[in-house]
């Protein structure tokens, strides 16, 4: 906990360029939490409680507002590419914070933001990456690897021995090295050899062929004749191309002439010279994003990840996909309350995953615990019962009953089945006696079964 408080702490004074707080993060640890507050914005601490409380997407929100984070423009592709993260996270699985923080370690964090190809930035990419596109512009910062690879990351040959007594085995693991151009794997070494510098060959060709109009280069000036990697085989080629023909012609295809335009003095190779326009920035109707609106939360839209204001009092509501929404909402709401105690916690639990906003959650604890308080919710939801809801029973059939609510209290068993759309309807009773039946089977002998429409206010005993 310390090491994060003090990561937190840094960052924070790092945007503000406090040269006095950065640095090592063992000088950063807290006797208590007030030191710790009193380097990180004052609303951090009045707010945390607030924080807590708050759906994901709203928390990242006020996290944002309250460090300032949006003040600084280089900062908005991140806050909004982040921000669109948290959305579609909460919009296929819940704000659960753990499970966030999870996917982001495991996926997200890894992700890159894809900029507009007119925004002012350099696109940084792998050769292999970048195969297949062009831009205007291309760098190549330090076009040097190695050719052959060698000691841990040598690559292993699988030879075919043909000489006695080896050439009984079928194939032999072997490791690459210059030493195999002095034993019986002399043809595998050669082989693997060309094919490594075709490969180089390959890779500079697709690095230098990715630009329209200016090409940058920077390498390293070999120390030697021996070409180890692709510097030393781009300097090698440079220096020695006074030696080659000044003009080849092969099937009316003419070369550069490289000697030309090496200067083997200052080692620079130039030819040709980039056009003013090449760096002309001017794009119209391109729109640049300069601040980042963060709003508190209670000021303006919320954002609704289920269709429908389901708890706003004295409204009629008849689409059928809303109330379907709703019901499955309040199914899993009441799996959650086992007696009025737990009403409160149930509430909270859909407020803090986002499914609800603050004032629908007023109105359901209200609602529900007004409704348990009369006869016979009272009695079914006091406590005094061993409850199990959405319990699963396995039919003959392989098929899968799953009663709403089920209490058993001495020899009574209780079915409760809940409906909170506003008709009756004659399938829901044959689906109640369905329960009632099977659980007789299982040996229940005082079973009654009731279905409570919630929504009508009316309870109907299924004999």
């Amino acid at each position: 906990e310390k090491i994060h408080k003090a990561s937190i702490v840094k960052y924070y004074n790092s945007l503000n360029k406090n040269k006095d707080i950065i640095g090592d993060l063992r000088g950063l640890m807290f006797s208590n939490d007030n030191e710790f507050y009193k380097l990180l914005p004052p609303d951090f601490k009045n707010n945390i409680d607030n924080l807590q409380r708050l759906p994901l997407f709203e928390m990242v929100e006020m996290i944002i507002r309250l460090f300032d984070l949006n003040s600084d423009s280089s900062n908005i592709p991140y806050l909004n590419s982040f921000q669109d993260y948290v959305f579609d996270f909460i919009q296929s699985d819940s704000s659960n914070i753990s499970r966030f923080v999870t996917e982001w370690d495991e996926k997200i964090r890894d992700n890159s933001i894809i900029s507009n190809e007119h925004q002012d930035a350099i696109s940084i990419l792998t050769i292999h990456k970048a195969k297949g596109l062009e831009f205007k512009i291309v760098l190549i910062p330090l076009c040097d690897w190695e050719i052959i690879s060698n000691g841990n990351n040598a690559n292993i040959l699988w030879c075919q021995p043909n000489k006695q007594p080896f050439n009984t085995l079928n194939a032999v693991p072997i490791k690459y090295s210059s030493g195999l151009k002095d034993s019986l794997f002399i043809d595998e070494y050669i082989d693997e050899t060309m094919q490594e510098y075709i490969d180089t060959l390959n890779l500079l060709y697709v690095a230098f062929t990715r630009a329209k109009e200016g090409l940058f280069i920077f390498t390293k000036i070999a120390a030697n004749n021996n070409i180890k990697g692709s510097s030393s085989l781009i300097y090698h080629v440079l220096e020695n191309s006074s030696n080659y023909k000044e003009t080849i012609k092969n099937n009316e295809i003419s070369f550069l002439d490289i000697k030309d335009y090496w200067n083997s003095e200052d080692k620079i190779f130039k030819i040709g010279n980039i056009q003013n326009n090449s760096l002309d920035r001017t794009i119209d109707n391109l729109i640049i994003e300069t601040e980042f609106p963060s709003i508190n939360f209670s000021n303006r839209l919320n954002i609704k990840t289920k269709a429908g204001d389901y708890f706003q009092t004295g409204t009629e509501n008849n689409n059928k996909q809303e109330q379907q929404s709703k019901g499955k909402l309040m199914h899993e709401l009441f799996s959650y309350i086992i007696s009025t105690k737990d009403v409160d916690s149930a509430v909270n639990r859909f407020l803090f995953e986002g499914k609800i906003n603050s004032n629908e959650a007023k109105i359901l604890k209200e609602e529900i615990l007004d409704k348990l308080s009369e006869q016979p919710y009272s009695i079914w939801f006091n406590n005094k019962w061993e409850v199990r809801t959405e319990n699963p029973i396995l039919m003959p059939s392989g098929k899968i009953k799953i009663p709403d609510r089920m209490m058993k209290k001495d020899n009574e068993l209780i079915i409760i089945d809940y409906k909170f759309g506003d008709k009756e309807c004659s399938s829901f009773i044959k689906q109640v006696k369905t329960y009632k039946q099977l659980l007789s089977k299982m040996e229940y002998q005082n079973i009654k079964a009731y279905i409570w429409y919630y929504t009508l206010d009316k309870i109907v005993e299924v004999n």
